[in-house]
């Protein structure tokens, strides 16, 4: 099974997206304020069950980096992958930032394929703000993105044919 390369979403389905197939995802939402968000507005990250299966993170909202985010995120990625690479601030981003997605994206998926997806996301990043399309944009602090890695702490469940594990239980039928 092949996954989509990038999947960007819109404000409302960050918690569908966190758990889809792909290599980068893009989501675009707004936190709740403060510096110790455990989410999204529209998204409680630590209700979240699927696990965080994606190579790469770009979260364009405020506080997407915060110490809380990045542990839960760090929850729900599975050990058994390599770490996520995150990119998003850790403080409010107070204009719009959604400005760097195009080239930051561009630079990510046309650029070199060596090197950690942490590698490649900075290389990007490095990229897309050396274009002339973010240099018009000198009111904005792109300081305050930076790029993380996060190794996954969720753990793996080793599934033996015809046994349960811990966390499954048998179907009962129903009447």
């Amino acid at each position: 099974m092949t996954c989509r390369p990038v999947l960007i979403v819109p404000p409302g389905a960050a918690d569908r997206a966190l758990g889809a197939d792909a290599d980068v995802l893009y989501i675009c939402t707004h936190s709740y304020p403060g510096p110790q968000p455990e989410g999204f507005l529209d998204t409680d990250l630590t209700a979240l069950r699927r696990p965080l299966t994606a190579n790469v993170l770009i979260l364009d909202t405020c506080w997407g980096a915060a110490l809380a985010v990045r542990r839960t995120l760090a929850a729900l990625r599975p050990a058994r992958l390599p770490p996520l690479a995150l990119l998003a601030p850790t403080v409010q981003a107070p204009f719009d930032h959604h400005v760097l997605a195009g080239p930051l994206l561009e630079a990510l998926l046309t650029g070199p394929r060596t090197g950690s997806w942490t590698q490649r996301l900075t290389a990007a990043k490095t990229t897309a703000l050396a274009t002339a399309e973010l240099a018009a944009h000198t009111r904005r602090d792109w300081a305050r993105w930076q790029v993380y890695t996060i190794p996954g702490t969720r753990p793996t469940r080793i599934r033996i044919p015809g046994k349960f594990s811990l966390k499954e239980t048998p179907l009962r039928p129903t009447t």
